[in-house]
């Protein structure tokens, strides 16, 4: 373990740390710092933003995850936060019972990512490949940029779009790294 800390503090190496006490808490950075006992993280959130220190002690650490794809998109992310844009966009309210279509027809072939929430309690992320008056095909992009094929849904199921938003945005940046690397696909 001690050699996975030091050369995430060398070289400011990505890790994903679990600790016992919660199943569910995993932070991700690199080390600033350590001694026999305890561990000072440089903690990122998941879109690659700075979110303060961490002071840890060692023996509460389960398990440290690194060289993993979740690893390497977060480092992605952090070294490229100053590339990450936001578009400006106009979008007129549409008046029409078809309100879905009128707005996403903008977004056809465009390479935006875009997210969808549906009936049902779920959200699908992705890029508009084609639609007509009731059906919506999405090429739909995944938590971590990888493409995960196509989807097809009833427009009518849509209840609400976003557009912009920094989960839209963190998987068209990560999308754009995978494709370069050749990790399309890759999970």
């Amino acid at each position: 373990m001690k050699k996975i800390l030091q050369e995430s503090k060398d070289n400011k190496k990505i890790i994903g740390i679990r600790l016992y006490r919660d199943d569910e808490k995993f932070w991700c950075g690199y080390i600033n710092d350590f001694t026999e006992n305890l561990v000072l993280i440089q903690h990122f959130t998941e879109f690659g933003q700075s979110d303060g220190f961490i002071i840890e002690k060692i023996e509460n650490i389960e398990s440290i995850d690194n060289d993993d794809n979740y690893s390497s998109a977060h480092q992605y992310l952090i070294e490229n936060q100053n590339d990450i844009k936001r578009e400006s966009i106009k979008i007129d309210i549409p008046t029409s019972e078809n309100w879905q279509h009128d707005i996403l027809e903008i977004f056809i072939n465009n390479n935006q990512i875009i997210s969808m929430d549906f009936e049902g309690d779920f959200t699908i992320y992705g890029e508009i490949e084609s639609l007509d008056s009731e059906f919506i095909k999405i090429k739909t992009v995944g938590y971590l940029g990888y493409l995960d094929g196509y989807s097809t849904y009833r427009l009518n199921d849509i209840i609400a779009i976003r557009i912009d938003n920094i989960e839209s945005i963190k998987r068209k940046k990560l999308l754009e790294f995978n494709l370069k690397n050749n990790s399309y696909g890759k999970k």
